[in-house]
């Protein structure tokens, strides 16, 4: 029968096969289920609107991939234990049971690149995040926050936010590429441009990417990790650049660490 009607091109929908989150958990309430819905964290509601639409009965897979499938299947099973505390009258017992900050949501980015997204939001967008988060994103508050809100947000607002740090870690990211590998440069100096280079990736060290150029990262932590292995000699070589510059360049990412809370990353940067 589908064949056939895809044959008539009439399009055929599978919502219907997927049972609304009151049908996954017929055996509760409806306002049983809403209640341990509203204990869970900001991500595992996020997760559910996905899957079954504003008001949780419209099943919907147009937005759906295997990140959000394998957590769904522990948000479940985290939801039936709080249900069955629920209908027992048991004690319920739900970790992180306050309000996160949006960094905290949003913990695998950085500060930094959170605060450009942001900023790059609609004035209403914007005060629906003060709503939640205080004037500085520091204070969750849910005194003035409706259901037409959450909905927005998990539904739209924060899935928008991911998309635009996703987006935006990417293209910092395929900056890496600007830097050919010289095979003929000293051994220990491809050593660490390669640590270098791999160590970047890691989106604890976005920041640095925003604000200075491979080239200036890489002359600092070359001139940092200077041996008796290789000498600036080797660094100028491998830039094909002039002695001086490659000074100026690692002298500029020295300067502008120890002067902000970068120093601590950079503490933990040298590659060793």
């Amino acid at each position: 029968r589908l064949l056939a009607s895809l044959r008539k091109g009439k399009y055929i929908s599978n919502s219907k096969a997927i049972r609304t989150i009151y049908q996954k958990f017929k055996d509760y309430s409806k306002t049983q289920v809403d209640y341990a819905i509203s204990l869970l964290l900001d991500d595992e509601k996020q997760v559910l609107y996905l899957r079954y639409g504003n008001d949780l009965e419209s099943p919907d897979t147009s937005n759906w991939n295997m990140e959000y499938k394998s957590k769904f299947d522990s948000i479940c099973r985290k939801l039936e234990t709080l249900l069955k505390n629920i209908k027992n009258g048991g004690d319920i017992k739900i970790r992180y049971q306050r309000i996160v900050t949006i960094y905290e949501l949003l913990k695998k980015y950085c500060k930094e690149d959170i605060d450009d997204v942001l900023e790059s939001l609609t004035p209403s967008e914007k005060h629906l995040l003060y709503l939640r988060y205080g004037s500085n994103l520091n204070n969750p508050d849910s005194s003035n926050w409706s259901k037409e809100y959450e909905i927005y947000f998990y539904k739209k607002l924060l899935p928008k936010i991911r998309r635009k740090l996703e987006k935006k870690f990417q293209e910092i990211n395929g900056k890496q590429e600007e830097i050919v590998v010289n095979n003929s440069s000293n051994k220990e100096v491809l050593k660490i441009v390669s640590k270098t280079l791999t160590k970047l990736k890691d989106k604890r060290y976005s920041i640095l990417l925003e604000k200075y150029s491979i080239k200036e990262i890489l002359s600092y932590v070359l001139i940092e990790e200077m041996n008796d292995n290789y000498n600036i000699n080797d660094v100028t070589s491998f830039f094909g650049l002039d002695r001086k510059l490659i000074i100026h360049m690692a002298t500029k990412v020295l300067h502008n660490m120890i002067r902000d809370e970068e120093y601590k990353l950079k503490n933990s940067f040298y590659v060793k």
